[in-house]
């Protein structure tokens, strides 16, 4: 086990006798299975048929959803499971202890018993591509790596005041003017350096089905998120109408409210107007295309940082406060977010908001809150006393956007479930751990890595369950991971960038990260990882 991550529950060895997958040449159970294990084992590797030794593939009713056992001897492997899941993460669990990836590999396997299963239902990553958009390649990419860490949801943030990434036939202004912007922040969110390269980029309808397939054949969900009512800019940009004040706007192409003070820019982070009848319309007719796109039986709403000012002064929500009974713009947020879960409950879907849909006071308790402010929440502990449900997703140190000078590797290895308010007694209601990555700043692949490895690993021990006791111990499993990271061309954030120890120099980077220049670390690492390389070679 020294190379796994996430760590087994269980595996009892059986004397020093060892198989090797080399030897494997019979395969028995469903064709599917025999396809995945061609995709993530024998395809990799050249099979020795001297031995004819087997791998069996076994349906336990029994098991939990996602769990599995392997048995190992000499001349068998059996794989038992009691879903598709937990044989596609048996499999990988396999294709780790033997570093089937890692050329010249012996791929053995020590002879004993593996009992697995995960803690969390929901293990998730979220990538932002409404500011920095990203192909294609880039998500099925991030995909694979996800199965490999036995994560089992993938949630799009699609939509934003940056841009709009989603194919909408309705409204194809969306794409045609919400997708673009001529300009971009740069920089740090302190800076008021602007890249006057445009910036541009959406899904096809037939993208998003098929990255939706590519995900279900790794078992993972796609959650689209379109952010509303606030965040709602790039929809401006084709739809003026959609606001209280129907002016000329294009996608905000900087991030922040103290750039736009700085600037001098009015009219920016505006809210969709919640009095017009149209706006729902609109909305309802955009999700029902979403819908169709996604199997998943979550959609997220977004529902955070919504400006309310213009609500406060709009006679068309002013007249829909007065007729709905609604006292107060909170209130009239809460209001929105409610009918926007009763049009998905219509559609077999659950509502999923960012913990700001809760400052109205009223939500409806089947929402699904997820949990990210910096500052302590006293509405997500009443959600939960009144027997909602939540996902975390807590600012320090979830945000795998930030430097890790302000939230290193080990502030993720060491997250804790229990904190602010959260008791014990509320576990059952906390149905798992996400992850968010925006993308501000994040415009390559290689960065995108950078920021994402190794945190993924830490993320995927928290989200599994694995009791956390030792950072050294982990930090020893990571070092011997990294080997199936590098054949994979894995930018992973070096040991000096991703648990820097010399205090000074992690504040120094902090505040250079904020103020003027958010490559610092990504510059350094690239420079430490060339250096490692050639060390290797």
């Amino acid at each position: 086990m020294s190379n796994m991550i996430p760590a087994l529950k269980s595996y009892d060895l059986i004397g020093d006798s060892k198989i090797s997958l080399l030897d494997v040449t019979t395969v028995s159970g469903e064709n599917c299975f025999k396809e995945l294990y061609r995709e993530y084992i024998s395809s990799k590797i050249e099979v020795n048929t001297r031995e004819f030794k087997s791998i069996s593939f076994i349906v336990d009713s029994k098991l939990s959803k996602e769990a599995y056992k392997i048995n190992i001897s000499e001349h068998v492997i059996e794989v038992f499971f009691s879903d598709y899941n937990g044989v596609l993460y048996a499999l990988q669990t396999l294709r780790v202890l033997a570093e089937v990836d890692v050329e010249g590999s012996k791929c053995e396997l020590k002879c004993g018993c593996i009992v697995d299963q995960p803690k969390h239902s929901w293990r998730a990553i979220m990538l932002d591509v409404a500011r920095s958009f990203h192909g294609m390649d880039t998500v099925k990419r991030l995909l694979d790596m996800m199965v490999l860490h036995k994560m089992n949801v993938f949630h799009m943030h699609l939509t934003d005041d940056s841009g709009w990434r989603i194919e909408i036939k309705k409204y194809p202004l969306l794409t045609e003017k919400g997708s673009y912007r001529p300009r971009t922040q740069i920089n740090g969110w302190g800076s008021l350096d602007v890249d006057e390269t445009p910036h541009s980029g959406f899904y096809t309808q037939d993208d998003i089905k098929e990255i939706v397939a590519y995900a279900a054949a790794r078992g993972i969900v796609v959650v689209p998120e379109i952010d509303m009512p606030g965040h709602f800019t790039a929809a401006f940009a084709g739809y003026p109408e959609l606001a209280c004040r129907e002016i000329p706007c294009e996608p905000i192409w900087f991030y922040g409210g103290k750039f736009a003070k700085k600037m001098g820019i009015e009219n920016s982070f505006r809210s969709a107007c919640l009095g017009k009848p149209f706006t729902f319309e609109f909305i309802y007719n955009v999700l029902t295309e979403v819908f169709e796109l996604f199997t998943s039986p979550y959609f997220h709403v977004g529902g955070d940082e919504a400006e309310k000012k213009e609500w406060s002064k709009c006679p068309h929500c002013a007249k829909y406060m007065e007729e709905n009974g609604i006292a107060n713009t909170y209130e009239l947020q809460c209001y929105f977010i409610n009918e926007i879960s009763k049009f998905c409950k219509s559609h077999g879907k659950t509502l999923i908001g960012w913990n700001e849909v809760l400052e109205g006071g009223k939500l409806d308790n089947s929402t699904l809150v997820q949990y990210w402010t910096l500052q302590k929440d006293r509405g997500v502990v009443e959600h939960l006393n009144k027997g909602g449900k939540i996902i975390l997703s807590k600012h320090k140190p979830m945000y795998m956007d930030m430097s890790y000078a302000q939230y290193n590797l080990k502030n993720m290895y060491n997250f804790n479930e229990h904190m602010e308010g959260i008791k014990t007694r509320h576990d059952s209601q906390i149905i798992g751990v996400e992850a968010p990555v925006w993308t501000e700043f994040i415009s390559s692949r290689e960065k995108l890595d950078m920021q994402l490895f190794p945190r993924m690993e830490a993320l995927a021990e928290v989200c599994w369950g694995t009791p956390r006791n030792s950072f050294k111990e982990f930090s020893a499993r990571l070092e011997n991971f990294k080997r199936i990271l590098d054949v994979y061309d894995i930018w992973y954030a070096e040991p000096n960038i991703a648990s820097c120890k010399n205090p000074i120099k992690r504040l120094r980077t902090r505040a250079i990260w904020y103020t003027s220049n958010t490559e610092l670390e990504f510059k350094e690492n690239k420079l430490l990882r060339a250096a490692r390389q050639k060390n290797q070679k």
